[in-house]
Parts: C-alpha cells; sequence; structure tokens
C-alpha cells in the first residue's frame, strides 16, 4: 500500500475495512489508516507455497509376488507477483 506524499510502500495484511478507514496489521500492531491517504493498494494474490506429489509403484517379482513402493516430493514454488488492486483516480476529491 502506498500512502498519500510517499515514496515506499507499507508492507502490511489486511483487518478490516470501514467507512473511514482501512485498518491493516503492521509488525503485529493494528493500525487505521484513513482513505483519503491511500493513493494505491498492491495485494498478492494466493498461490505459491509447496506442492506434494506422491507416487505409488507396483511390480511382480519373478516369483510372481507383488511389491509395492510409495514416494513422496516437494516442490517449492515462488511468491506470486503483487497486483495492483486499487489506484486513486487522478483528481479525485478530497475530503
Amino acid at each position: 500500500m502506498y500512502k498519500k506524499g510517499t515514496a515506499q510502500p507499507v508492507s502490511a495484511q489486511m483487518d478490516e475495512l470501514t467507512e473511514e478507514n482501512l485498518v491493516v496489521i503492521v509488525k503485529k500492531t493494528q493500525t487505521a489508516i484513513p482513505k483519503d491517504q491511500i493513493d494505491r493498494i498492491d495485494a498478492r494474490p494466493p498461490g505459491g507455497g509447496a506442492t506434494k506429489e506422491t507416487t505409488t509403484k507396483q511390480t511382480v517379482d519373478a516369483d510372481g509376488k507383488e511389491n509395492t513402493s510409495t514416494s513422496t516430493g516437494y516442490s517449492f514454488g515462488g511468491k506470486p507477483n503483487f497486483e495492483t488492486i486499487y489506484r486513486r483516480p487522478p483528481g479525485a476529491p478530497k475530503k
């Protein structure tokens, strides 16, 4: 989220949206930011994380005995990129 008049974004987790404020959590602290102070909000879509893949293989020995083996692997994807979900329109009225 980019606050009005700042060049650096505020990295936060959204908590709630009220009539007047966007309430966010920054480093375990709840903070209310007036809506008219927000120029842009970027959010990361859900995704990434770990993917579990399990493979089961059945074979038959020369003597006719069945054997089963199972292997499990994990792959780790990167986090998705941020996407802009709100941008203050140019010339938006000030409250």
